[in-house]
């Protein structure tokens, strides 16, 4: 199949993808996690009896930490992201979990998360211009009808629609 020959279908079908991937991120936005809307972060290792990530989450609702999102992580662990605790209610999870190792606990608050956000987000968009301003550079000497700019932008499209 001629890739050249039918260029306008595969015009089609990535502006399509593109938007549709768009309306997505609009819709539903995109799911932060706790280091930047704040919370707490759990990492433990079972020694002996290593439960399921279901009984793990059972038993911290079963105290009162509801909505814990709970992944396995090499043979006998799991980190766990929940809201932010406060201190009796970290040492009442730890007690929860007996037969658990520990490993890291850490807790964000909402403000530095909040201001985490803003910093990766001019990051983010700082380095889309880097690359537009590189790319504008590199190829200004290439073809004289297309500025070389353009070359940049329709890196960055194509950026956006290779991400996973």
């Amino acid at each position: 199949m001629s890739i050249i020959k039918h260029r306008k279908i595969f015009y089609a079908i990535s502006i399509i993808l593109l938007g549709v991937s768009l309306f997505g991120m609009v819709k539903y936005g995109l799911k932060l996690g706790v280091d930047f809307n704040g919370g707490t972060l759990i990492e433990v290792n079972f020694t002996e009896n290593t439960p399921s990530s279901v009984e793990v989450a059972e038993k911290l609702e079963a105290i009162g930490v509801e909505g814990a999102v709970v992944r396995p992580t090499g043979e006998n662990g799991f980190i766990i992201r929940t809201r932010e605790l406060k201190e009796p209610e970290r040492v009442s999870v730890v007690n929860a979990l007996s037969g658990a190792e520990i490993k890291r606990l850490d807790t964000v608050g909402p403000v530095l998360g909040a201001e985490l956000r803003k910093k990766a987000t001019w990051s983010i968009v700082l380095v889309l211009l880097a690359i537009i301003i590189f790319i504008t550079f590199a190829f200004r000497h290439v073809s004289k009808p297309i500025a070389s700019w353009k070359y940049g932008v329709v890196a960055i499209i194509a950026l956006l629609q290779d991400r996973k």
